[in-house]
């Protein structure tokens, strides 16, 4: 090839419109991580609904719904370095944010059953003091008395889990918070394979 031909062949080049292929798979990227996210989402609140809160077995005390949670997310990472497309750090990101948003979904969901310390914690009863007129003590007594009816009428309402529920809930709680570092290390180490260039923040799935 001659130089004249040369320099007529990039002119041409320059003039043709690069197909940008990374903006366009960045979008079908992106639409493939939100359906994940709603996958995951809807698992997550599967799971709960399924969850009897018996521990797994005698090592294992904590809520068989972690695992099923833990099982989903990981597929979903998986698959996600699998796809063969060009992918930039905007869709990592945003799958990390989904994961953690599906976890403060699952904690929030264990927490909204507890019943709050002051339902549990009966109010501080009104101080009064002694009189020796009896009229101001049978009005003292009678305060008291309606004050604490409403209280035990109240206390028949709390919903208290049992405390073998509570001890296999705090310990999934435990479990999920645990893991998390572990995740956290798959994820980094999938994305330098990926992108050697690019090191992923760490703490993207911190609470």
């Amino acid at each position: 090839m001659s130089a004249l031909d040369k320099e007529t062949a990039e002119a041409h080049w320059k003039q043709l419109a690069r197909y940008e292929i990374e903006r366009l798979s960045g979008t079908l990227l992106m639409h493939w991580v939100n359906a994940q996210l709603q996958l995951i989402m809807s698992w997550v609140e599967r799971a709960i609904q399924q969850e009897g809160w018996d521990p797994i077995s005698p090592n294992q005390r904590y809520g068989s719904s972690i695992v099923e949670v833990y099982r989903i997310v990981d597929e979903a990472v998986d698959q996600f370095f699998s796809l063969q497309v060009p992918m930039s750090s905007d869709e990592l990101s945003c799958l990390c944010c989904g994961i953690d948003n599906a976890f403060q979904v699952y904690a929030n969901l264990i927490v909204s059953n507890l019943a709050s310390k002051e339902e549990l914690i009966p109010p501080v009863p009104t101080l009064t003091r002694y009189g020796k007129d009896t009229s101001i003590t049978a009005f003292v007594k009678k305060e008291l008395l309606d004050q604490k009816v409403p209280d035990e009428k109240k206390s028949s309402h709390i919903k208290v889990l049992p405390t073998p529920t509570l001890s296999v809930q705090l310990n999934t709680l435990h479990y999920a918070v645990s893991h998390l570092s572990k995740l956290e290390d798959s994820i980094s180490e999938q994305w330098l394979k990926k992108r050697p260039s690019e090191k992923l923040d760490e703490g993207s799935l911190d609470d």
